[in-house]
């Protein structure tokens, strides 16, 4: 209670007291779900935009979009699977829910597409552009994977988001 000489005693509340461990647990989901799936509808689109108009840079913008995903992605997307477990584990549903394993495995496909597809990838690109062979069929070859990929987090992404928006049982 605080003082106040207009009112008399004035109660004010602190926030966080009426903060619960699955508040904090849902907002440090959905910030891992912002940085590990964000930079993923971006880098397809990117990429698209470089390859018409800007051949040039591809090399350097490849190097920078493997750093992404290595300091953002990756972490992002391991943010969001553990606070996702600690959801389920705190009663915010359950294995058995078609939302909760869709999303439990969206997750999980898309760190194995990063780390297995994506970032070697986009690693090898970055060694055919910056050798001048962007016009070769080998660079064609990996970014159409490297595509494929991306689009499939993508797709992934937004099934998953659909589903823990209506939650069907």
């Amino acid at each position: 209670m605080v003082w106040s000489h207009d009112a008399g005693i004035v109660p004010i509340m602190n926030p966080l007291t009426a903060v619960t461990g699955a508040e904090i647990g849902t907002s440090i989901h959905v910030i891992g779900a912002i940085a590990g799936v964000g930079p993923l509808f971006v880098q397809p689109l990117l990429m698209s935009y470089l390859r018409k108009r800007e051949t040039a840079s591809i090399g350097g913008v490849m190097v920078a979009m493997l750093w992404i995903n290595r300091a953002l992605v990756t972490p992002g997307l391991t943010i969001l699977l553990v606070a996702g477990l600690y959801l389920v584990g705190n009663g915010q549903g359950e294995f058995s829910e078609p939302w909760v394993s869709f999303g439990l495995a969206a997750v999980i496909v898309m760190l194995g597409l990063v780390g297995a597809v994506i970032m070697p990838r986009l690693r090898r690109g970055a060694e055919l552009a910056e050798s001048g062979q962007i016009t070769g069929d080998e660079f064609s070859r990996n970014s159409q994977i490297l595509g494929f990929a991306w689009w499939g987090c993508v797709l992934l992404a937004v099934v998953a988001v659909f589903l823990m928006y209506i939650q069907p049982s």
